[in-house]
């Protein structure tokens, strides 16, 4: 995702800065109508970059591209300026030219790591073209430079990947993983307790008592773990006449944290619940007005939504919120992809988040995590039975016509046969899995963590231990 600028920001224009502002409190729908309207007259460079930022991650990424675009017209050699424009180009589909501005970026500013993991993930490289000359030798010039290591060996472990030299990719990728986990503050307890806690909390009883809810049907929740198929999924329901594709959009999570404040957030203040307070959000969180937390969700999405009769919001982490959406939103289908263990666990492990999912940078982090996910996932099977529509990876990838019928009839929608060309859908996405999506289904990342049986042999191990039967 593009970076929004902190610098300069006194030089924004006041539509500018008050959407950005608006965006850091968490009103997504202001924040999007006031960039979108402010893009109409923003001139300078910094200012369409920041508002595109802003698009961006309210979702609109399609507007997002075009400030983007104009902002690299005015300022073609600023590294910042043309980095975000090659994200965007690369949600948008426009692959060769996503490569061409990332390469420009490390023509303008060679240290740029983002970029040379840009590039690196942008296609599958081959023996003819590859970069593994040029990062090799960056690797070596910044042998003290912890971020640089890190970005430049998850590049090298896709490219070796790629190549099929497994045992290279995963020294590479071990390496970059311990590096950023050394890094790290996080404590995979904290998010083990929040799991045991939500168990505790929404018991099938608690579930069962709700008051009436939000009355909206239009919401499509895609959710689990990341890298299980969730993107693949969103592409073959977005391709649908009634459905509209939203992305992950953050806003259940925030008007929760909102609502249980008892205030709206104001402009310029943290959306985020501070950490001591997760566990405490959790257990008050069943008393609030099931009904009041719904419309604020769905009145939060505007004007992202509302034009289509259903959209989609395929934030993985609304796992968490299972409970509380069947409260709030009775009417919304909630589709859980699942994926075999050992593929979702090294598909996590290999990628590089930026901000996000901080377990997947060590295996036994992984494997904990991995092991209260299920455990919530079958506890939400337990206390709300026939309500999660469940879609395994392994079985739409063998089988595409057969289970997205399913998944249609499922949503209460009609047949159309678009869905199976999902790859030619023109919508944005700006996910890990952005030129994954765009061809057509694939079987070749089932079972890819057999390359690494040895190296994986830990993880598989606990997870045997855990209950979890290895496919």
């Amino acid at each position: 995702m593009p970076a929004t600028p902190s610098k300069r920001q006194a030089a924004l224009a006041p539509p500018v800065l008050d959407s950005l502002k608006r965006f850091r409190a968490g009103h997504f729908g202001p924040a999007l109508a006031l960039a979108r309207r402010a893009s109409e007259s923003a001139k300078t460079p910094a200012e369409l970059d920041t508002l595109g930022s802003v698009l961006s991650a309210c979702g609109d990424l399609g507007a997002a591209h075009r400030c983007f675009e104009r902002a690299t017209a005015q300022a073609a050699d600023t590294p910042h300026f043309v980095f975000n424009l090659g994200t965007s180009l690369r949600a948008v589909g426009q692959i060769e030219a996503s490569e061409a501005a990332f390469e420009r970026v490390l023509a303008l500013k060679p240290h740029d790591w983002d970029a040379h993991l840009a590039i690196s993930t942008l296609r599958q490289q081959t023996r003819d073209h590859n970069h593994l000359d040029r990062l090799g030798a960056a690797l070596a010039r910044t042998k003290s430079e912890p971020t640089a290591q890190v970005k430049l060996r998850y590049a090298l472990a896709k490219e070796y990947e790629d190549l099929g030299e497994y045992a290279s990719a995963f020294e590479h990728l071990a390496s970059g993983a311990s590096l950023r986990r050394q890094h790290s503050h996080y404590d995979v307890a904290s998010d083990l307790n929040a799991m045991a806690t939500i168990r505790e909390v929404f018991t099938a009883e608690v579930l069962a008592a709700a008051g009436a809810g939000c009355d909206s049907g239009e919401p499509l929740f895609i959710l689990g773990l990341p890298r299980t198929g969730s993107t693949l999924c969103e592409r073959i329901l977005g391709a649908h006449s009634a459905v509209q594709s939203c992305g992950e959009l953050q806003q259940f999570a925030v008007e929760l944290v909102k609502l249980a404040r008892g205030t709206a957030a104001k402009p310029g203040v943290s959306k985020h619940e501070p950490r001591g307070d997760k566990l405490e959000l959790i257990k008050r969180s069943p008393g609030l007005s099931m009904e009041a937390l719904g419309q604020r969700y769905i009145d939060s999405t505007r004007p992202l939504t509302g034009e289509h009769a259903h959209f989609i919001d395929k934030m993985p982490l609304n796992f968490l919120y299972i409970g509380l959406i069947s409260m709030a939103l009775p009417g919304a289908r909630i589709i859980h992809l699942k994926r075999g263990a050992m593929d979702s666990c090294y598909a996590i492990f290999k990628t590089y988040f930026q901000q996000t999912y901080p377990y997947s940078y060590d295996l036994e982090d992984l494997g904990r995590y991995y092991l209260a996910y299920r455990d919530l996932m079958a506890h939400w099977e337990q206390a709300l039975p026939g309500k999660i529509i469940h879609v395994d990876y392994e079985a739409l990838v063998a089988d595409q016509e057969g289970v997205t019928r399913a998944l249609l009839a499922d949503c209460g929608l009609e047949w159309q046969a678009q869905c199976l060309d999902f790859h030619e859908v023109e919508q944005p996405t700006a996910t890990a899995s952005a030129t994954q999506v765009r061809q057509r289904m694939s079987s070749g990342s089932v079972g890819k963590w057999r390359h690494y049986e040895e190296q994986l042999e830990p993880l598989a191990r606990m997870l045997t231990e855990g209950g979890v039967e290895l496919s």
